[in-house]
């Protein structure tokens, strides 16, 4: 559900005019991110918005050494593999962790099998709380942007 408001507050002074549309807000958002879009998305979950997330991958795909995520996403996708019998790698965790952290998450592929491996993540166990308290813990340690917009509308 989107708010629809003309002159309502969120908080002690953030003003917010939402109204209801067939679009969703697009942000990206992965572990690396994480930290500084909290405030973000508890206004959308209290308003029971729903968003978009592009760029879920960058930690695997985008940054340079896959950081302090790496063996944790690792350790997690072995996990997933062995109790799903199914190959699952750091970017099927990725999509768990975006999803069961309550966004949509947006991503593309040249390559069928891989298209075909992000939608067999449906059918993957659910991470558990700690895996994804881990997952938070280690990216809030970088920041790190995949993608930078410097346009304006």
């Amino acid at each position: 559900m989107l708010v629809s408001s003309q002159s309502s507050t969120v908080g002690p002074a953030i003003p917010i005019a939402i109204h209801i549309s067939d679009r969703i807000p697009e942000i990206e958002y992965h572990p690396y991110v994480l930290a500084h879009l909290d405030p973000v998305m508890d206004l959308h979950k209290k308003y029971n918005i729903v968003v978009q997330s592009y760029g879920p991958l960058s930690p695997v795909v985008r940054h340079p050494t896959g950081g302090t995520l790496k063996p944790v996403l690792k350790r997690i996708a072995e996990r997933l593999s062995k109790d799903s019998g199914k190959e699952v790698d750091e970017s099927g965790v990725l999509l768990l962790w975006t999803m069961q952290k309550g966004a949509v998450a947006l991503t593309s592929s040249s390559k069928e099998e891989r298209i075909k491996k992000f939608a067999d993540t449906e059918t993957l166990p659910e991470l558990t709380k700690e895996e994804i308290d881990e997952i938070d813990k280690a990216g809030r340690k970088v920041h790190f942007r995949g993608y930078v917009s410097c346009s304006r509308s």
